[in-house]
């Protein structure tokens, strides 16, 4: 009997997780969507909520039209940084695309008319049927970089299709996610004090304790990617400083600050400057750049999980899960997010709030 209790109990303990995972599911595919500009509105009121409050305590304005301000200020500053760098990338890749048939002309077209003769000499000191094999080999490296070409493209034609299928709904969130930080700016202890009042009188102390948990490891963990890009800086300076580029701190700021973004990133800048430096003919340069980018990201992989985790409070082995795991289901969001979820549910249960775990 008692062994027959112990696999009903294993069942409904597989149902009740099910069921957990199921509603969680449901949550992220259909209400997640709906609410995220006013979520996402709400955490930009609440970070800038202390600025708020300093100005109101240190001057004699109301805090309504300081808020306003504040979330003016705020959306000015990152419209003005995101135009700048919109302005700098089209302006780079027009000289790019400009330069492209000397780029070809001086660099990629000799280089290859020397691999052909190259080819042509080795095909002279080769037995015929060598040759043969030789000259089929070729033909099926060009065949088949005629195919990753062109895969290349059609994925390219198909990302860009769906970037510009998917912007109006993007432009929409955007909009509503701006009017409604303004809104909840101006009205942040209103809305803070009715969604509180919504919870019951034993979980109110857990969720501001939780809060104010949570604004703590998020400057914590702002702090650990300062020091990663503040790594990743030093070592680009180095290396550039060992290529002999000019300006080397400078390149490597703005790399290393880039090298936050996800569609960007350190191999978003060194590889197509390889590329062209290698199409030029400086080998040395380009050869440079593809191994300080290979040490650049061994060294981050390694890093990050160990800086993040230690400034957030995680084993190595959780925080690289949780990142992992938030990346694939939530993009680069989820690489923030899931590793802030992790220290909430370790928080809760070791402050014996809830019990998750053991």
């Amino acid at each position: 009997m008692p062994e027959f209790e112990k696999r009903v109990a294993f069942i409904v303990n597989v149902l009740f997780v099910g069921l957990i995972v199921a509603v969680v599911l449901v949550v992220l595919r259909f209400v997640v969507p709906c609410t995220l500009p006013f979520v996402i509105g709400f955490l930009i009121a609440f970070l800038l909520k202390p600025i708020t409050t300093f100005i109101t305590r240190n001057t004699t304005f109301r805090r309504k039209p300081v808020a306003l301000l504040v979330i003016t200020l705020f959306y000015l500053a990152i419209t003005t940084i995101a135009l700048t760098l919109f302005a700098v990338l089209f302006s780079q890749l027009g000289r790019l695309l400009g330069s492209l048939p000397e780029l070809y002309s001086e660099g990629l077209e000799p280089a290859l008319d020397q691999l052909n003769a190259l080819v042509y000499d080795l095909l002279g000191w080769l037995t015929p049927s060598a040759a043969t094999h030789l000259e089929s080999l070729s033909g099926m490296l060009m065949d088949t970089l005629k195919n990753t070409v062109a895969d290349l493209s059609a994925a390219a034609v198909g990302w860009v299709t769906s970037a510009i299928k998917g912007l109006p709904m993007f432009l929409t969130t955007l909009i509503f996610t701006v009017i409604s930080s303004i809104l909840i700016s101006a009205d942040y202890n209103k809305v803070s004090s009715f969604l509180l009042r919504q919870l019951p009188m034993r979980y109110r102390h857990m969720v501001l304790d939780a809060k104010d948990f949570l604004f703590g490891s998020l400057l914590r963990m702002l702090k650990a990617y300062v020091i990663i890009m503040a790594i990743t800086m030093v070592e680009l300076a180095i290396g550039l400083w060992a290529l002999g580029v000019e300006l080397y701190i400078a390149i490597a700021g703005i790399i290393a600050l880039l090298d936050i973004l996800p569609l960007i990133g350190t191999g978003g800048i060194l590889i197509p400057w390889a590329i062209i430096e290698l199409s030029r003919g400086n080998y040395f340069l380009g050869a440079g750049l593809l191994v300080l980018l290979g040490v650049v990201t061994l060294v981050r992989q390694f890093i990050e999980p160990k800086i993040v985790g230690n400034q957030i409070g995680l084993h190595p082995i959780v925080t690289i899960a949780a990142m992992y795991c938030g990346l694939r289901l939530f993009g680069f969001l989820g690489l923030i997010l899931a590793p802030l979820t992790v220290i909430l549910i370790k928080y809760l249960n070791d402050s014996g709030k809830v019990q998750f775990y053991h």
